[in-house]
């Protein structure tokens, strides 16, 4: 009797179950799609660094037979190596008793984007493993004007780094000494 009790409710459960009890099992067909990973970024060399840079000449309309020294270095964290270039010659162009003219120019895959001019500015230059809306700082020389000379600090404001380094306070020189030097 008892038997029968638990049989009964078995049975309806079993009638009542999508498919009964007839142990077949349907299966959802689901397919994965994975979303591909986005290739590593590329690094652009130095001959598309030398074509953007004659590219700003022209634009600019810089003396074609313009000097400048340039370093790389990844300033914005996306493992492409940044350019700043110092433009100096001709002297009374580019550069004056205060300091020459620095290119900041941002790498792309396979090209490279001007940030903004800063001027005046003299070497050497440092550059901090401390950032500012993702840019590294730059630490940069200003001389030669009516005021003191004197390091500043540029901290990129989201979109540049001050163009004039004049203005701004004085900077410890202390506080850099760990600092990547470039322009010697």
């Amino acid at each position: 009797m008892r038997c029968r009790f638990f049989i009964f409710p078995l049975l309806l459960f079993c009638l009542w179950m999508p498919g009964g009890c007839s142990g077949t099992v349907h299966e959802a067909q689901q397919e994965i799609v994975l979303t591909p990973m986005p290739p590593d970024p590329v690094d652009p060399d130095n001959t598309v660094l030398h074509e953007a840079i004659r590219a700003f000449l022209l634009t600019h309309h810089g003396p074609v037979s313009s000097g400048y020294r340039y370093t790389r270095i990844d300033l914005d964290g996306d493992t492409r190596r940044d350019a700043l270039v110092m433009l100096n010659a001709p002297y009374g162009y580019w550069c004056g008793m205060p300091g020459c003219t620095l290119l900041v120019m941002q790498a792309h895959d396979t090209s490279f984007t001007l940030v903004n001019t800063i001027q005046p500015v003299r070497g050497p230059m440092y550059i901090e493993d401390e950032r500012t809306n993702g840019w590294r700082n730059l630490i940069v020389r200003v001389s030669g004007s009516w005021e003191k000379a004197k390091d500043v600090a540029l901290r990129f404001d989201g979109q540049t780094y001050p163009s004039i380094p004049l203005d701004l306070p004085a900077y410890d020189s202390r506080a850099f000494r760990s600092a990547q030097a470039v322009f010697k």
